[in-house]
């Protein structure tokens, strides 16, 4: 494999941290915030900001593991990747557990793992939908290849 060339010009250095606990950026009215929910078949449009930080900007492709957009990261300026997972958890403290252990994993392994995509966040939206947040690779799809 080749050197990854992510479009947010590298790993965004203080994001990755032990829980992806973020700070939300200022909140602008103007802007539609996270409106979708888990269950729910809704499209992410341009503009919707989750969590207060990522801005979609455009999608990438879905498939049965979720659609994948391209966001902007408000608090650092770069691009990256959102994968909205189907389904969601059901609100109970195990299941939140069960998510928070997997995103301590992912973000362990892809800090340790240059050949992985580096995962810099996994959470949930406001309306209880997990998301993926990654860095952005540019690419070929490998349908494409």
């Amino acid at each position: 494999m080749g050197p990854r060339s992510p479009a947010s010009g590298g790993a965004v250095e203080g994001v990755r941290a032990e829980g992806a606990v973020s700070e939300e950026a200022p909140k602008d009215p103007a802007v539609p915030t996270d409106v979708l929910t888990a269950g729910g078949a809704e499209q992410a449009p341009v503009g919707l900001r989750i969590k207060g930080r990522y801005r979609i900007a455009g999608e990438i492709g879905a498939g049965s593991f979720g659609a994948v957009y391209v966001a902007d990261d408000e608090a650092t300026g770069h691009r990256v990747a959102l994968r909205l997972l189907p389904g969601g958890p059901t609100g109970s403290p195990l299941s939140l557990q069960a998510l928070q252990l997997r995103a301590r994993s992912l973000i362990a392994v892809s800090a340790a793992q240059p050949a992985f995509v580096q995962v810099l966040e996994v959470g949930e939206t406001e309306g209880g939908l997990p998301f993926v947040v990654t860095e952005l690779v540019e690419g070929k799809r490998l349908a494409d290849v």
